[in-house]
C-alpha cells in the first residue's frame, strides 16, 4: 500500500508521489496528480455545460489551494472565487466568465485594490485626458 500524506493547500489525504505540483498553488504532488487525472474526462464535456463544469473545477481546485501568500496566488484565487460566484449565484455560464477574457483580469486587479470601477466609469479612464486651454 503506497504511504498517504496531507495536501498543503486543501488538506486532503492523497498519495505521497514525487511529480509535478500547481506552479505557484500549494498542493502535494499526489493532489495535484489527482486534479490533472481529470483531463480526459474533462476533454469529453461539451457544449456550454461541459465549459462551465470544467471552469467550476479549475475554479473549486484554486479555491481549495489558497494557502500560498504570494500576491499572484491570492489575486488568482480571487478570480478564482468570483468566477464561482458569477456561476452560482448569478447564472453565467463557464463560456460567458471565459470570454471576458484579460479585461476582466484587469478590472479584477482594481476590484482586489478595493476599487470598483462602474462600467461607464471604465470606459472614460480609457480616454486621453483633455488638454486644457481654449476650445
Amino acid at each position: 500500500m503506497a504511504s498517504r500524506t496531507r495536501c498543503l493547500g486543501c488538506g486532503a489525504a492523497v498519495q505521497e508521489l514525487d511529480g509535478p505540483t500547481h506552479l505557484y498553488m500549494l498542493s502535494a504532488a499526489g493532489c495535484w496528480e489527482r486534479c490533472c487525472s481529470l483531463e480526459d474526462w474533462k476533454a469529453d464535456l461539451e457544449g456550454i455545460e461541459g465549459i462551465t463544469t470544467v471552469q467550476d473545477l479549475v475554479d473549486s481546485y484554486a479555491a481549495q489551494h489558497a494557502t500560498n501568500i504570494v500576491r499572484r496566488n491570492r489575486l488568482s484565487v480571487a478570480v478564482h472565487l468570483m468566477s464561482l460566484c458569477a456561476g452560482i449565484e448569478h447564472g453565467v455560464s463557464g463560456r460567458h466568465w471565459r470570454s471576458l477574457g484579460s479585461g476582466r483580469e484587469r478590472s479584477t486587479r482594481r476590484w482586489c485594490r478595493g476599487q470598483r470601477i462602474s462600467r461607464s466609469r471604465r470606459r472614460t479612464s480609457r480616454r486621453r485626458p483633455r488638454q486644457p486651454g481654449p476650445r
